[in-house]
């Protein structure tokens, strides 16, 4: 269902800006979808045409979006734009997807390059050395890339948990992959604080949301802390400079944007920056990972080339030796 839900965000969306009614828009809708959605969007049709709200229609079906995306489309509802609000979340999810499969590809390709490395001292191992030492070297050799794969993995489940904040701030620290992720975070957040600023919400419950939608537990907890400042007359740029989570260009077009008063486009163009330079870093930590993989291929054909060579040059020796 979670592949589909893109496009039905932005049918939904334009049912909405067409000013069609969207109970029956969507019941018309069922036969053209697909089975796993279909279900779900004919309920949510049903629960519309009860007089719930859409965000409160897909939360009871359990449409897979966050938390943070239902609060902004209650926040766009409120304030008429939920027709780009549904589209945003359209975009963001995408987004999400592709960085998901870049993520996997960066993995993949390098495991079966060192998989095809790995086989070539296989059979000089074993017909010189036996088979369980050919078995012995193969698993250790293929150990360290399989165990840094599990790490980013495991890594990436435990700082989204929302449990693991100084885990989640020492990834995003890290050169290239925690930069990128940082940058993505930051643009998230940007957008969405942007969209709940045109949406007519109050300021702090914007942040509130932005950061739950950052995908990051240290944004959320920083930001949050600092956002119950604002009751007591803190300014947006006080609160930026003291969360300490923003990149600096980011920190920098926020804080003009809201002393010059126009903070939703510096934020527009805080998120912009923010994604093109996540993107640059992700290029970056491809590129390093693809390094390593082949440094580890070379060092295994350098093995198979000595286990072959290697009785020869013996047998050579021995011979000399005599």
């Amino acid at each position: 269902m979670r592949s589909l839900l893109p496009e039905w965000l932005r049918q939904i969306a334009q049912f909405i800006s067409a000013g069609v009614p969207l109970a029956p828009a969507l019941r018309s809708l069922s036969p053209h979808l697909g089975q796993p959605l279909q279900k779900a969007n004919q309920t949510v049709s049903d629960y519309l045409a009860e007089g719930g709200t859409l965000s409160e229609a897909m939360q009871a079906v359990e449409i897979p979006l966050r938390k943070s995306d239902f609060v902004a489309m209650d926040m766009a509802h409120e304030g008429g734009r939920l027709d780009q609000c549904l589209t945003e979340i359209a975009s963001w999810m995408e987004k999400d997807r592709a960085w998901a499969r870049q993520t996997t590809s960066v993995l993949i390709y390098p495991l079966v390059v060192i998989h095809l490395a790995a086989l070539l001292p296989f059979l000089p191992l074993w017909l010189n050395h036996g088979f369980l030492i050919a078995i012995g070297f193969t698993l250790i050799t293929l150990t360290p890339p399989y165990a840094a794969a599990s790490l980013i993995f495991i890594l990436r489940k435990k700082m989204n948990s929302g449990r693991s904040h100084s885990l989640s701030e020492k990834i995003l620290h890290l050169p290239w992959i925690g930069q990128s992720l940082h940058f993505r975070a930051t643009a998230r957040f940007c957008g969405t604080f942007r969209s709940g600023l045109l949406s007519g919400a109050r300021m702090d419950d914007c942040l509130i949301v932005a950061a739950q939608a950052s995908g990051q537990s240290w944004f959320e907890h920083r930001i949050s802390e600092q956002a119950q400042q604002m009751t007591t007359g803190a300014t947006l740029s006080e609160i930026v400079n003291q969360a300490e989570v923003f990149p600096q260009v980011a920190a920098s077009l926020l804080v003009t944007g809201d002393q010059s008063g126009s903070l939703d486009e510096m934020a527009l163009t805080a998120q912009r920056q923010s994604e093109e330079l996540a993107d640059h870093y992700h290029d970056l930590s491809r590129k390093a990972v693809l390094a390593v993989s082949y440094i580890w291929a070379v060092f295994l054909v350098l093995v198979a080339i000595a286990s072959i060579i290697g009785p020869y040059y013996y047998t050579l020796y021995q011979l000399l030796d005599n």
